[in-house]
């Protein structure tokens, strides 16, 4: 895990910590609630680009609840923490999802091969393959791997994650180098 996504981690833990002495104290809760909601935001922005509009989507409906009064701040918390916990549960699973990515301007649906939330590799129907790697910008891509080697290695991890095989071994290509 990359010392980045260590501290997203950390950030999301610390909520953990604060839960109980918060909704002790549910008058002073829903700024508490708005400050973590935004920076949960900013790590969702920051991650990788595993179903991020439907995260993102989630807490945004959250903010828009709490702003509305729509639930009370107790309620909000328990929300709020829910969230949480499936951050945490992302960054242990590996597995293969379906999911829309942008590749070259277009989107497309992929299988996405999801390494905790550190790795992402994907295949299309028309047989591309390749990873998300973070630009230097910050920003999140999904670029398609051209050399055999690389190609083979992704395919394993796949063919791997389809027989239910998720621990073990695997070379793959490096999206976090250079």
């Amino acid at each position: 895990m990359t010392a980045n996504n260590n501290k997203q981690l950390e950030t999301l833990l610390k909520f953990e910590q604060s839960k109980e002495s918060m909704t002790a104290n549910a008058d002073n809760l829903p700024p508490i609630i708005i400050e973590v909601i935004s920076q949960l935001y900013r790590y969702v922005e920051s991650s990788i680009p595993f179903k991020k509009e439907e995260r993102l989507a989630v807490l945004t409906k959250l903010r828009s609840d709490i702003d509305s009064q729509l639930i009370d701040p107790k309620r909000a918390a328990n929300r709020l923490w829910a969230f949480v916990e499936d951050e945490v549960r992302l960054s242990k699973e590996n597995g293969i999802y379906r999911q829309t990515i942008e590749l070259n301007g277009e989107k497309m649906l992929a299988d996405i091969a999801k390494l905790g939330t550190v790795l992402l590799y994907f295949q299309t129907n028309d047989r591309q393959v390749g990873m998300a790697k973070k630009a230097p910008a910050g920003d999140w891509q999904f670029v398609v791997v051209e050399d055999t080697q690389s190609k083979e290695q992704i395919a394993i991890l796949f063919d791997s994650l389809k027989k239910q095989i998720r621990q073990g071994y695997f070379e793959l290509p490096n999206p976090l180098g250079s």
